[in-house]
């Protein structure tokens, strides 16, 4: 067989011909080295499109703090692209049929640190987590989510995918939830979401107004009415209210001031 009829190998590198691959479905988004490769050279691309532009004004030649600038120019523009790079993974996990959820998207960021600070109160409260399974036990979180924007951080999720994406940049593969709930930033902004939840009364005021949301949440993603095994009593949200302070002043280093609700960072 000619090499140009050779449209594939097989596992003991015996070619297969166009013809033999007929009625098979190849997906439009492929795994493959491209997907690694396509990030590089956008990368590489990047940096030399910047270099030729400091050069040019610098009439041919760049010192040593020239390259530093471009260098910050160019961190600054990976920053920027975000957006492109979160794309970018959900091709990929797409394109390897990936069941994995997305944990540090835009839209679940804020749901994945709420679990990571107050998922041993959940844990200690609720039956379902164990009666109906983890699919519940982040419905929960979403709908705690849902009233954390509506009531103290309405751009939550933003503040903390710039600040995930930071240390994206500094760590890499190496990234874990551990390293999110010890950045500065990550931490800040999720004082400031949880401080509603955390404040003195919160387990008596809050309770039925927060059991209706999650509950009416958890129901719409369910397609349920009425009566149902996933509805949050008053009473189970007064409980993990109790339990949620300690754990969250604990897991973000934080120390109540007072009783006025405001979180400092403990020394």
């Amino acid at each position: 067989m000619a090499l140009m009829d050779c449209w594939a190998r097989d596992d003991s590198d015996r070619c297969i011909s166009p013809t033999g691959m007929r009625g098979v479905s190849i997906p439009d988004i492929i795994r493959g080295p491209h997907h690694c490769v396509g990030v590089a050279t956008f990368a590489a691309r990047r940096i030399f499109d910047l270099l030729k532009a400091r050069i040019a004004t610098q009439g041919g030649t760049l010192s040593s703090g020239d390259l530093d600038c471009a260098e910050a120019q160019f961190f600054s523009g990976v920053l920027k692209a975000a957006a492109y790079f979160e794309t970018l993974d959900s091709q990929h996990m797409h394109a390897i049929g990936s069941t994995a959820p997305e944990l540090l998207t835009r839209k679940s960021i804020l749901v994945t640190l709420l679990i990571a600070s107050g998922h041993k109160s959940a844990r200690a409260t609720f039956t379902q987590v164990e009666d109906i399974g983890e699919r519940w036990f982040r419905e929960f979180f979403e709908g705690i989510a849902n009233y954390v924007r509506e009531s103290a951080c309405p751009n939550a999720d933003r503040r903390l995918f710039q600040a995930y994406f930071k240390l994206a940049m500094m760590l890499g593969g190496r990234l874990r939830i551990a390293d999110l709930l010890n950045d500065d930033a990550i931490r800040q902004v999720l004082a400031e979401c949880l401080a509603p939840l955390l404040v003195k009364g919160a387990d008596k005021n809050l309770a039925q107004p927060l059991s209706d949301i999650v509950t009416a949440h958890i129901a719409t993603v369910r397609g349920i009415a009425g009566a149902n095994t996933v509805k949050i009593t008053a009473g189970e949200m007064r409980q993990f209210l109790s339990f949620l302070r300690p754990e969250v002043r604990l897991e973000l280093r934080l120390s109540a001031a007072a009783e006025d609700g405001q979180l400092l960072e403990s020394a």
